[in-house]
């Protein structure tokens, strides 16, 4: 009588069932449900004109040489291109033509012109210019005036804004932070030396405390908060990092922040005087981090080699979601649950879904 090696498919059901019960025990109810971005929608479109007012909920995008707007409904209210140095942020654009002296301010209630002989940067609520070599700044208003200026005896290397306070580093390893009028609130070398280079400054959303990357290497991470007269160092440590001035530094919200080491390989979300934290090995640079839920999570979108991926980290450490994306993406915005992708001259839109 002939043998057959064939597995009965009875065997192979219950063996998959108990594979199901022991993903859903050990694994799933761990990490909760997975979540995963769908593609619902891929429109294209090339020059989109404007019509002003544009709409108060949604943000500005940067596409290479263009530049547009993303209404939360979904929406591309505008797409030009344009020439020259953009900088910009969700609220407003400025395209910097310094040959020609003219600088171009796009709002959603408008385009305002001024000339200008320097670029502009948008840092939040400020728009910066520096001045030749680096050896100062200047802070304008919406129509190109010049508020204030100030001069610094070394190169600039670095700002950072809170709503109502700017902080610049330089390469003398001082620190400043300016008020809306310009005054000096705080001078301060947190390496307590000339010759440590600031690489990196980071306020908090209030301005309460900043963050300064500073040093040779290994460089030394500062944290600072505001006291009675001034701000005074509650915590530092050494961190590895062997690039100069790509190590990425932000405050997520007023107690936790972001860093990468171990130059861009390794990210870390702390909590201040705490033992808290998400630690992720991963390589790329980051486009977008935020917290979410009670129980901090980390939302975090790395760019590396033309491919943005999206990952959700706990606190352990785990990637509790992949976020499919198409390669080459220059440009993503979150509104609720759903990512609106701008790619090639086209809108693509992922929907949040839970399995």
């Amino acid at each position: 009588m002939e043998q057959t090696n064939k597995v009965p498919r009875g065997l192979i059901l219950a063996v998959c069932i108990l594979f199901s019960l022991i993903h859903r025990l050990l694994i799933a109810d761990r990490l909760g449900p997975t979540t995963f971005w769908r593609p619902v929608s891929s429109t294209e479109f090339s020059s989109v004109p404007p019509v002003f007012p544009l709409n108060a909920e949604g943000c500005f995008f940067n596409n290479g040489e263009y530049v547009g707007y993303l209404s939360s409904a979904g929406k591309v209210e505008w797409y030009e291109r344009f020439s020259g140095y953009i900088s910009g942020t969700e609220k407003e654009v400025i395209i910097s033509d310094s040959a020609n002296r003219k600088i171009k301010q796009l709002q959603t209630g408008g385009v305002i012109d001024y000339e200008w002989p320097s670029p502009v940067f948008v840092s939040g609520n400020w728009k910066i210019s520096p001045m030749e070599s680096y050896l100062g700044l200047q802070i304008l208003d919406d129509k190109g005036t010049m508020l204030w200026s100030r001069t610094r005896s070394s190169p600039l290397t670095c700002f950072s804004q809170s709503a109502d306070l700017l902080a610049a580093g330089d390469a003398s390893g001082l620190v400043e932070i300016y008020d809306r009028q310009g005054k000096v609130v705080s001078s301060f070398r947190p390496g307590g030396s000339r010759y440590e280079v600031i690489y990196q400054v980071a306020l908090s959303p209030s301005g309460r405390r900043v963050l300064v990357l500073s040093g040779l290497e290994p460089k030394r991470l500062v944290i600072l908060e505001k006291g009675l007269e001034d701000y005074k160092p509650i915590q530092h440590e050494r961190v590895e990092d062997n690039r100069r001035f790509s190590t990425e530094l932000r405050w997520l919200d007023e107690e936790h922040y972001l860093f990468s080491d171990r130059d861009g390989q390794r990210f870390q979300v702390r909590r201040v005087l705490s033992e808290w934290s998400i630690v992720k090995e991963a390589m790329g640079d980051v486009a977008h981090a935020e917290l979410l839920g009670d129980v901090p999570e980390i939302l975090l979108a790395l760019y590396h080699q033309g491919r943005l991926t999206w990952h959700i980290f706990t606190q352990q450490g785990l990637s509790r979601v992949l976020i499919p994306s198409p390669t080459q993406l220059p440009w993503g915005a979150r509104f609720g649950d759903r990512f609106f992708f701008i790619r090639d001259g086209a809108l693509k839109v992922f929907e949040r879904s839970l399995r």
